[in-house]
């Protein structure tokens, strides 16, 4: 219970609310997940519409999508796909909420397999018969990224460079990602032009000179991130560093 905030640090639970014979103290060795706020009055709003239209029943990939946000608060994205050689078959992916309050850029985002066995058993209740529904976790294609700028003189380095790798990790995140603030979406490609236009926006940049993708499953360096229907990125490293002016060129 208590929503985002019944997900504690380890060490944090250390009292009983109600004291059990022969038992000292309590303490908790793992931090608590999976809490979620009940949802807003514009979630409301969204929600209300699809579930006239759907009644309930998921048949087509919107109303897939739809139902197995309601499955559980936890949910914070859901994609549908259906099966290319399978007829009949589809998989739904599930990006999972985080508590935006203290939320970590650099994490990735992936369901516990409680959460998908809850939304399984939620949408396999709402299913046409002959549908197989399989509920998965989002497949990452990894990257780093190696940049190079010129600082405004006034701006600080150090700062300079947080801001731009948290500029660039919040582009490229699944619930905060795109220019729309909405999350990157699956299978968009992502391309050097784009990441440019990021960084110039940040605050203390002058110049960006160069911008190096890393692809860290094959170890080679790539001009773009090319994802396929059921793929995200993930940035796994930033790192930044300062050209001299007169290096330029």
């Amino acid at each position: 219970g208590g929503g985002v905030d019944g997900n504690v640090a380890v060490g944090t639970v250390n009292s009983l609310s109600n004291p059990i014979a022969y038992i000292d103290r309590v303490y908790n060795h793992y931090p608590a997940s999976g809490g979620s706020d009940q949802e807003s009055v514009d979630e409301a709003k969204l929600r209300g519409p699809h579930t006239i239209k759907s009644r309930n029943r998921a048949v087509t990939a919107e109303d897939f999508t739809w139902l197995a946000k309601q499955a559980s608060s936890s949910v914070a994205r859901a994609h549908c796909l259906a099966a290319r050689d399978r007829e009949g078959e589809v998989k739904v992916i599930i990006v999972p909420k985080t508590d935006e309050r203290t939320m970590d850029l650099a994490r990735r985002l992936t369901p516990t397999s409680e959460l998908l066995r809850r939304v399984k058993l939620f949408l396999d209740t709402r299913r046409l018969v002959s549908t197989i529904v399989n509920v998965v976790r989002p497949r990452y294609v990894e990257v780093s990224l190696q940049v190079e700028v010129i600082r405004n003189p006034s701006a600080s380095g150090d700062r300079l460079k947080r801001d731009i790798e948290t500029a660039l990790r919040r582009y490229l995140h699944p619930l905060l990602g795109g220019r729309s603030g909405e999350g990157w979406e699956f299978g968009k490609h992502v391309f050097k032009v784009d990441l440019y236009h990021v960084i110039e926006e940040v605050a203390g940049v002058e110049f960006v000179d160069r911008i190096d993708i890393f692809d860290e499953d094959r170890k080679v360096h790539i001009d773009s991130v090319r994802l396929n229907e059921d793929e995200l990125v993930y940035l796994v490293d930033v790192e930044v560093r300062e050209k001299a002016r007169e290096r330029i060129g």
